[in-house]
């Protein structure tokens, strides 16, 4: 009877290590996926300024329907925490056309960085991708 209880005890450890495990694998990909979501709406706030921008009369300080002149501090300010184009979650770059702005934002987590967020903006239209 011992040895039955033995290998009882030795089977439930084995299933509650593996399911440890299981938890912070599933914890960190949540986590990872939870910070591209986060950077993917953050580009996308980004965007729509970026369009404001562009719709804004120059002599209010706005565009008058072109891109040029618009920066990365307009669109993703500095904060109390943050330098202008960052976030808790990501870095963001932005490169400036006439008719079209791409904004690029990189997650924090090492984890997450590969999965690189674009935003390329034109005057009625924003496509955002994820890179894989």
């Amino acid at each position: 009877m011992g040895q039955q209880q033995l290998l009882l005890l030795v089977i439930a450890l084995a299933v509650v290590g593996i399911a440890i495990v299981v938890g912070f694998t599933m914890f960190h990909n949540a986590a990872d996926a939870a910070q591209i979501d986060t950077v993917s709406q953050e580009c996308t706030g980004l965007a729509v300024r970026a369009q404001a921008y562009y719709l804004t009369p120059a002599y209010r300080g706005g565009g008058g329907n072109t891109f040029s002149g618009l920066t990365l501090t307009r669109v993703a300010p500095a904060s109390a925490n943050f330098p202008a184009g960052q976030t808790e979650d990501g870095i963001y770059e932005i490169q400036v056309q006439p008719q079209t702005v791409t904004i690029t934002g990189t997650p924090k987590r090492p984890s997450a960085a590969a999965r690189v967020v674009t935003a390329v903006v034109t005057s009625s239209l924003i496509t955002l991708t994820v890179a894989d």
